[in-house]
């Protein structure tokens, strides 16, 4: 009987045990993914205040983590382009999507990135045809469909990619307004 009573105590504790490592684990992980979320805005802010060597550097620790991390190679996109280097932020961009297929904001990227560029318009729509049909909430992105359906003067595909815009945000003004 008391032998029993050991075990019972013993599996106790390693019952006890599992549950604090399994807590302590949680807790690291939340800390590690709030830090790393903490590092990307960081970063992004140095892009926005073109702070270009810090946000690399950054972004760089970022992957040196994780490789697999899309937000950093998101990052390194924005940056590039910033820098005015499009065919690698496309690159990065792609990496980003790599790593998180239905990344939205990613192919809304490569969408605006191709659309600097020269001949690069039937590319630039059909990123962001591709952003809009994971997020068909994205406004800007039937804007810039609409706007590069101007552009190259195919009116209908124009009017049909507001008009879808609007069925999908029906309270967007921005939507609206253009129409008018």
């Amino acid at each position: 009987m008391l032998y029993f009573i050991r075990c019972a105590v013993s599996l106790k504790s390693v019952f006890l045990l599992g549950i604090y490592l399994f807590l302590n684990s949680s807790l690291l992980f939340a800390a590690s993914e709030n830090s790393w979320q903490t590092a990307y805005q960081s970063a992004l802010q140095y892009i926005e205040n073109q702070n270009y060597e810090q946000a690399e550097s950054i972004l760089q620790e970022l992957l040196d983590e994780n490789k697999k991390l899309p937000q950093a190679w998101y990052g390194m996109g924005l940056l590039k382009r910033a820098q005015g280097v499009p065919d690698e932020a496309i690159k990065k961009f792609e990496r980003a999507i790599r790593y998180d297929n239905d990344y939205t904001m990613a192919y809304y990227q490569i969408g605006k990135t191709y659309a600097t560029m020269e001949n690069g318009s039937l590319k630039a729509l059909d990123n962001f045809k591709k952003a809009v049909r994971r997020d068909e909430h994205l406004i800007d992105g039937y804007l810039e469909i609409t706007r590069l359906h101007i552009e190259t003067e195919w009116r209908g595909e124009a009017l049909k990619a507001l008009t879808e815009g609007i069925a999908n945000n029906p309270d967007s003004h921005i939507l609206i307004e253009k129409t008018h």
